[in-house]
């Protein structure tokens, strides 16, 4: 099976979010990470602890960066949905995300294919708009819609297709 361009920008995104809210003192007893958005019959039932889940991810189609290569410039965006206990809560985590992408505008691109994943490139935030947050309201909310918060994370990405296995 084939590892994307887009799956390792995924999964590195997720796996320096989480070390980085680990390092802050979020860990898995206060908020639990999700690489997939709760379905229906879940959000259905009681919501045990914040939870953070990737949500939509997409990315801007791409574009040539240069002429006479095939070097592309494709900006992604990530949006991280907080399902908070309380809106204290769900409105703290979002806006610690946040905080977390723009410490450090710069997020370790891995090789998930490799043992160890090696750091093979860097992320770059994009900061045209910034990282947004924003409150989700429900009209009929479920348990776990009652406290959503989703933070907009923008990176762009240079690669050559040819060197991308």
């Amino acid at each position: 099976m084939a590892i994307t361009r887009e799956d390792q920008i995924e999964q590195s995104v997720f796996d320096h979010l989480k070390a980085r809210l680990v390092e802050k003192g979020y860990n898995d007893g206060l908020v639990k990470l999700r690489e997939a958005f709760p379905t229906v019959n879940e959000r259905s039932s009681t919501l045990e602890i914040t939870t953070v889940a990737i949500g939509f991810n997409f990315d801007d189609g791409g574009r040539l960066a240069e002429c006479g290569s095939d070097l592309m410039q494709r900006v992604y965006t990530i949006e991280f949905w907080v399902f908070g206990q309380t809106p204290t809560l769900g409105r703290n985590v979002a806006h610690v995300i946040r905080a977390i992408f723009e410490e450090d505008a710069l997020v370790p691109l891995k090789d998930i294919g490799v043992a160890g994943q090696p750091v093979i490139d860097q992320l770059v935030l994009m900061d045209e708009r910034g990282v947004r947050v924003e409150r989700q309201i429900a009209v009929e909310p479920r348990p776990w819609d009652q406290n959503v918060w989703t933070t907009t994370t923008r990176f762009e990405d240079y690669y050559s297709p040819a060197l991308v296995e």
